[in-house]
């Protein structure tokens, strides 16, 4: 199965108009038609507790990078922004995914001129945005972050890594590729500095208010 990972970013913060919100940012991202809409199930949209943390059994559930679209039930597909902001439930987590647009386009092309020693291995090339993105709103857990700008994240230690957990995020905003970064913590410094990438959060931040920006890794 391929390696997928995100450039996300994140707000903890819920909207006063959620459906507002997804009809801007789709507008924003450029998508004429949604790919495909769904809600997450529950193994996907919540991380373990910490009882669950600390057995010797835990083995960390399946995220939404590596599940498979036919094995998810999608609820439509080819979906016009102005349906698909009706199917926003304050009780669950709709997922919109766009697919490759001019917002995943511009991600692709900022991060692909990133030195290849930071982000190529001998099996990926890791440019987010390669294979489109997808918005997540509605309260859920983010995990797998390779760090948390917002200090409402707890760190956890994996193997050799240290991964953060942020729980009750309202809205993230996903830019995957195949693959992992060489040098996850220098690639992300560089990533995060690069003013395109800043100016892209600062137009997240004109609709959904303050954001953080992470990579969410799948090791």
């Amino acid at each position: 199965m391929s390696i997928i990972s995100d450039i996300v970013f994140y707000t903890i913060y819920e909207a006063n108009d959620p459906k507002e919100c997804i009809f801007q940012l789709c507008h924003l991202c450029g998508a004429q038609v949604i790919k495909r809409i769904r809600y997450l199930e529950e193994k996907e949209r919540w991380f373990p507790e910490i009882e669950m943390m600390i057995s010797e059994n835990f083995e960390p559930e399946v995220t939404i990078e590596t599940l498979r679209w036919e094995d998810l039930k999608i609820l439509k597909e080819n979906v016009a922004i102005e349906e698909v902001i009706e199917y926003y439930d304050n009780e669950k987590c709709l997922q919109i995914s766009l697919g490759n647009c001019s917002m995943s386009d511009r991600v692709y092309n900022i991060t692909a001129r990133i030195p290849e020693e930071f982000r190529k291995s001998d099996f990926y090339d890791f440019i987010p945005g390669s294979i489109g993105m997808f918005i997540l709103i509605g309260y859920h857990d983010l995990f797998w972050l390779s760090s948390d700008c917002s200090g409402y994240g707890k760190a956890y230690n994996f193997g050799n890594f240290v991964y953060y957990v942020v729980r009750k995020v309202f809205c993230s905003i996903h830019f995957q590729g195949y693959g992992i970064p060489v040098n996850i913590k220098r690639y992300e410094e560089i990533v995060f500095s690069l003013p395109e990438i800043q100016k892209i959060k600062k137009e997240l931040e004109a609709i959904l208010g303050p954001v953080w920006g992470s990579l969410l890794i799948n090791e």
